[in-house]
């Protein structure tokens, strides 16, 4: 017969590491796109504009009534939502250290990401998927920093990890 091993507590833990880096690289990734896409657009919005009305921009007709839709957004718009990815990317980072305030800065960011484009583009400017989606990672990041004890709701919530790279003592204290 086969007898299967229980993994020991330290082989769960890697485990649980691994795949929290692999979820917090593609939010690296997905959030730093926006940084510099919502910048870039913030930036060239009206060079954008002016272009398009001396019919220099050459746009393929199917592409016309979004790309009217996009040069008619205002550039606040944009303005707002690159702060809050760049929030949301120093969450990321804050994450991997792992910290208790990036999961809040993450969180935080991506909830006022939804707010903001309803605010600024109504219902149809924000699709389900991406609430989901958006929400879906929220509870991954929790549950898994949960699980290492960053997100505890002890007094002292450093980690082990924390306490012997930054060379504390909690025991000195």
């Amino acid at each position: 017969m086969n007898n299967p091993t229980v993994p020991t507590e330290e082989e769960v833990r890697r485990k649980q590491l691994r795949s929290l880096r692999i979820v917090l690289v593609l939010s690296m990734i997905g959030s730093g796109a926006n940084v510099l896409s919502y910048l870039i657009s913030a930036l060239f919005l009206p060079a954008m504009n002016s272009l398009y009305e001396a019919g220099q921009l050459p746009i393929p007709d199917y592409m016309q009534v979004a790309v009217e839709a996009f040069l008619n957004m205002p550039r606040m718009y944009f303005f707002i939502t690159f702060v809050l990815a760049a929030l949301s990317l120093t969450g990321v980072i804050l994450m991997w250290k792992p910290r208790r305030s990036g999961f809040h800065f993450y969180t935080l960011a991506q909830l006022l990401l939804i707010v903001v484009a309803l605010l600024f583009l109504g219902r149809t400017g924000i699709q389900l998927g991406d609430v989901m989606l958006t929400l879906l990672f929220i509870a991954f990041y929790y549950f898994s920093l949960r699980s290492l004890g960053v997100l505890s709701s002890e007094k002292n919530n450093t980690t082990a990890e924390e306490n012997s790279s930054a060379g504390n003592n909690p025991n000195e204290q």
